[in-house]
């Protein structure tokens, strides 16, 4: 049963179930027992600890798991990525990937040479977000 519950809130779906939550976005887990997982959260992120989020993450947990779970703070640092740096870093990729994919179209690379054009990198967003 552990198991599943690790399967439930997964990295890939930690936003989807319980992302809602700046707190869960913000911090790592670690699941102690079916019914009870320990938060520690990105120390700039700390002010937003408070009982009502701590109660509202547990009821999003609890529902996304199918049980009752009890939240507790971890103190020290954060071992691994947030689901926040995650988003970051697949942003930056895509940004970095829509980036490339402008400067070597055929038609953009026309327009530098025939007219010394230039592209805007700061003005390129990719697509998919």
């Amino acid at each position: 049963a552990l198991h599943s519950t690790r399967e439930v809130i997964s990295e890939s779906h930690w936003r989807s179930d319980v992302g809602s939550s700046d707190l869960a976005l913000h911090s790592t887990r670690e699941v102690i027992s079916e019914s009870h997982w320990r938060l520690t959260v990105v120390p700039e992120f700390r002010h937003m600890i408070s009982p009502k989020a701590i109660t509202l993450l547990e009821e999003a947990i609890s529902t996304a798991v199918g049980h009752a779970v009890a939240i507790s703070l971890g103190d020290g640092e954060i071992s691994s990525v947030t689901p926040w740096q995650i988003e970051q870093q697949r942003f930056a990729d895509l940004l970095q990937q829509a980036r490339e994919d402008l400067a070597s179209e055929p038609d953009v690379q026309f327009l530098i040479e025939r007219f010394g054009a230039q592209l805007d990198a700061a003005s390129i967003q990719p697509l998919k977000h």
